[in-house]
């Protein structure tokens, strides 16, 4: 999904998400909840980048994600 597209989805407007990403604008928690519950991320993995509380599906494909980028 491009991040045009996420941000609609999410309903954060494309320039506040393009900032969001960027690290230059905080990412509020009640949209991290809508991620949460749209796409079953866990906050501790939006917030810590900590994968243990991701769904196994989408878990494994950021675990190969990562391994290919080292």
């Amino acid at each position: 999904m491009k991040s045009a597209h996420f941000a609609d989805v999410i309903g954060v407007d494309r320039s506040s998400y393009s900032k969001i990403e960027s690290g230059k604008k905080p990412l509020l928690p009640p949209v991290a909840l809508k991620i949460w519950k749209l796409f079953g991320v866990d906050m501790n993995f939006i917030y810590l980048g900590q994968i243990r509380g991701l769904p196994e599906s989408l878990s494994s494909t950021v675990t190969q994600k990562l391994t290919k980028r080292s």
